[in-house]
């Protein structure tokens, strides 16, 4: 499940596969009503989606928001 999209960085970037990705910055409720985030990388070219364990656990919604908002690019 990709779960909510909190964030798209619109500058592509190149992995060592030498293919460009959109990152997106995605999160998701738990069970217990915390809420997790990730990273996925998503290809321009159409080859499967690269994605990251998760990242952060968060108290709520706004928190995994504003966890998404503070990331860079870099």
């Amino acid at each position: 499940m990709r779960g909510e999209v909190f964030r798209v960085f619109e500058q592509p970037i190149r992995g060592p596969d030498d293919i460009s990705y959109v990152c997106l910055i995605c999160g998701r409720p738990m069970e217990d009503g915390r809420w997790e985030g990730w990273i996925e990388f998503v290809p321009e070219q159409g080859s499967p989606f690269l994605r990251s364990p998760r990242e952060t656990t968060q108290s709520n919604h706004r928190n995994l928001g504003g966890w998404a908002a503070r990331l860079s690019q870099i």
